[in-house]
């Protein structure tokens, strides 16, 4: 083993060390429901336990005066979690199963793919950790609970994989495994769902079987078709409508520092910088097609200006419609 390796070696073991502790620790749910305030998981338990009991896109009493399930919540993880909840009979084991299912999910994910690319085993499973248990995801997909979220996550991963692979090489049959992948996520995590998008455009505008490309994606809205169209009937009812029709020009992000975790700041400029250095590193020592990654750079510059342009205010505005 080399000596890169081993230190990657090392850096996967302590991490993964500490992904299985947190994700043991989190087996609490089963037994304790979650009242902390600090929490999401605790809506995504109810809105489960209204899709057996309410049914889908029906009237549902229970909440307030009452609401129509999933018009505007996602229904992706929902689906995913019913046959565990139908199982066990119980919100908080199947939340829990759930999460893990989809981490083993992930990591199939990650090794299937991974050798497409000739990833050894211990880049595979940096890979995993890197992306799955570093502080932000723990503190996302574990801490304050949210398996939707993360299972749109893994759908982004296969859509990447796909995408990155099929922009150097001619198109198959394999190629198409991006079509459910690009539905889970138009169903499970809307903005997830926009950045996977952004990758099938950076993926049509470098590979010249553009049909092939657009036939996929078609192929994906269709099949989100039951979801997405009463979901875009109703848009103007929530925070997201209001939120688009308000902007008509840039919208500065975080402008008050006072407002905002300092942290939040220093990742808004420390991780842009990270992926314009490593886009050059890159296109320095490969000789690999760089268009591919444009469509990215540019949103990545425009964060970085703390700017966006109208439309990605859904990226905001799509955070606060989702418990409802």
């Amino acid at each position: 083993m080399e000596r890169n390796e081993k230190i990657l070696f090392i850096a996967t073991m302590v991490l993964g060390l500490y992904f299985l502790y947190r994700l043991i620790d989190q087996a609490q749910i089963m037994v304790h429901f979650p009242f902390d305030v600090t929490n999401d998981i605790s809506s995504y338990l109810a809105q489960l336990y209204f899709l057996d009991v309410c049914g889908y896109h029906s009237f549902c009493p229970y909440w307030y005066n009452g609401f129509t399930t999933f018009v505007q919540t996602a229904p992706g993880w929902y689906f995913f979690a019913y046959p565990l909840y139908k199982m066990f009979n119980n919100v908080q084991v199947a939340a829990y199963l759930s999460i893990v299912l989809i981490y083993a999910i992930a990591w199939g994910v990650i090794k299937y793919y991974g050798g497409w690319f000739k990833f050894s085993q211990t880049q595979r499973n940096a890979i995993f950790l890197f992306f799955f248990a570093n502080a932000i995801a723990i503190g996302n997909h574990l801490r304050r609970g949210r398996p939707h979220e993360l299972l749109a996550w893994v759908a982004f991963l296969t859509i990447a994989y796909i995408a990155l692979y099929y922009k150097d090489h001619k198109i198959d049959k394999k190629f198409y495994w991006i079509i459910p992948a690009f539905a889970v996520a138009i169903i499970t995590y809307q903005s997830i769902a926009i950045l996977s998008a952004v990758v099938l455009l950076s993926l049509f505008i470098t590979c010249k079987e553009r049909v092939k490309i657009t036939l996929a994606g078609l192929c994906s809205i269709l099949l989100t078709s039951f979801w997405t169209l009463p979901f875009i009937k109703n848009v103007r009812a929530t925070r997201l409508g209001s939120g688009i029709e308000a902007k008509s020009e840039y919208i500065p992000l975080y402008t008050n520092i006072q407002s905002y975790n300092v942290y939040t700041h220093i990742a808004l400029i420390v991780i842009p910088l990270l992926l314009f250095a490593a886009f050059w590193y890159y296109k320095k020592y490969t000789n690999k097609n760089t268009t591919f990654f444009y469509p990215i750079l540019i949103i990545n510059f425009l964060i970085l200006r703390r700017y966006l342009p109208p439309f990605l205010i859904i990226f905001y505005n799509l955070h606060d419609i989702e418990y409802y």
